[in-house]
């Protein structure tokens, strides 16, 4: 048997095995130098990915510097506010900052000098806006209207209409400008166990954000409805949380930010406390009625 020795040429049929080089040694020596020149430039690769994907997310990052919102813990925080939603997942502080460019405070003065505050959200750049129909119980009776953005502007707005049905009241805000409506989402996506947000306000002193989380516990319940004295079916979801006043009449986001729902009522039963929501699109689809 013929031995391999190191220091032989090797012959034709040997070369074509150690891919041309004359021997094992130097085949395994060029080898393991190609191994490693192709590790590095993996290395470096991985390097510059790293760099443009930081750069990417600090684009995503930027925005409008805000005035200390306030989480459902007491917690205050003054953060970039972000107006568009993504696809992306949102943090807690990342989606309460998200949600105040278009989240107000509704104060409504009587005549007599009551005055009763809510939160509220604006649903179109010229304006309109949305807030709990309890702040106005009685249709008839004059009152002023104010509500307040997070950077403490205030402009005045008038009633358009209320819907008693689905408990919300349309609003319209007189601001010369361009205004910041919710990111809409659609509540056909959300199941049971998914995290929804309710993104209210409450005016104390100063524009204050409230951010209240739960669970799905259920969705797409039907529950019926009388609206202009004719039922109709509505579809509900519930989320298991204990709301705070300044829930209702506010916006319900998914968890990239986007508006799905509207915040109804609150439902007390043997299995807990959950806070029921309607979909933003039934709103809007009933608000276009409303102004046609």
């Amino acid at each position: 048997m013929q031995r391999y020795n190191k220091n032989r040429s090797a012959p034709e049929e040997e070369l074509s095995v150690y891919g041309g080089y004359e021997s094992r040694a130097r085949y395994e020596k060029k080898k393991g130098g190609r191994v490693f020149w192709l590790l590095a430039r993996a290395a470096l690769f991985a390097v510059l990915m790293g760099l443009a994907t930081v750069g990417v997310f600090s684009l995503l990052q930027t925005g409008v510097e805000g005035d200390v919102p306030q989480t459902q813990s007491g917690s205050s925080i003054k953060v970039p506010i972000r107006s568009e939603a993504s696809d992306q997942s949102l943090s807690p502080a990342e989606m309460i900052r998200t949600a105040m460019v278009s989240v107000v405070t509704v104060e409504v003065t009587s005549e007599g000098g009551t005055v009763e505050y809510g939160s509220g959200f604006f649903i179109s750049d010229d304006g309109y806006a949305l807030c709990c129909d309890s702040l106005f119980p009685d249709r008839n009776l004059p009152v002023t209207v104010q509500v307040h953005t997070y950077d403490e502007i205030a402009f005045g707005a008038t009633l358009v209409e209320l819907d008693r049905a689905l408990g919300f009241a349309l609003l319209k805000v007189e601001s010369g400008f361009d205004l910041t409506p919710v990111n809409m989402g659609n509540f056909t996506f959300v199941d049971r166990g998914d995290t929804l947000y309710v993104a209210g306000s409450e005016l104390v002193g100063k524009f204050y954000g409230t951010l209240l989380s739960g669970t799905v516990a259920s969705s797409g319940v039907s529950a019926e409805v009388i609206r202009n004295g004719q039922k109709s079916t509505v579809s509900v979801t519930y989320l298991a949380a204990r709301p705070n006043p300044t829930v209702f009449g506010a916006p319900v986001f998914d968890e990239t930010g986007r508006a799905v729902g509207f915040c109804t009522h609150r439902l007390d039963s043997p299995h807990g406390t959950f806070v029921a929501a309607v979909s933003i699109s039934t709103v809007l689809t009933i608000v276009n009625e409303m102004l046609k």
